[in-house]
């Protein structure tokens, strides 16, 4: 192994994002797989139409980038949309309507410990 140490998030982003199509519709949820579809399309998959549950469609990381989105609220998304609407238009009409070639969710980690 080299010198360079890598979390098993960013791993994991690495080998989901050699999985994604050349070309399609990505729906992308946020944190992991936002980061995971970025990185697919600057990479190997400009082909990609990258969209958030939230209504960012056809987001195109500007070259300028210095991160990839972390929230549902962040302004990246604004810059570089193809369009900007809300989650009704991405989860009904593109997502219930049959457009998304690739869905890429993540889960919200659940506390065990009972609220006192």
């Amino acid at each position: 192994m080299s010198d360079a140490e890598y979390t098993l998030a960013e791993m994991m982003c690495v080998v989901a994002a050699r999985e994604f199509p050349a070309a399609g519709v990505v729906l992308a949820g946020m944190g992991l797989p936002m980061i995971t579809a970025t990185l697919a399309k600057m990479l190997h998959a400009p082909g990609i139409a990258i969209c958030t549950e939230v209504g960012a469609f056809d987001w195109l990381p500007p070259a300028e980038l210095s991160r990839a989105p972390v929230g549902i609220h962040d302004i990246n998304l604004n810059h570089g949309s193809a369009m900007v609407s809300d989650m009704v238009d991405a989860l009904g009409t593109l997502l219930m309507g049959g457009n998304v070639d690739l869905g890429v969710l993540s889960a919200a980690p659940r506390s065990t410990a009972s609220a006192t």
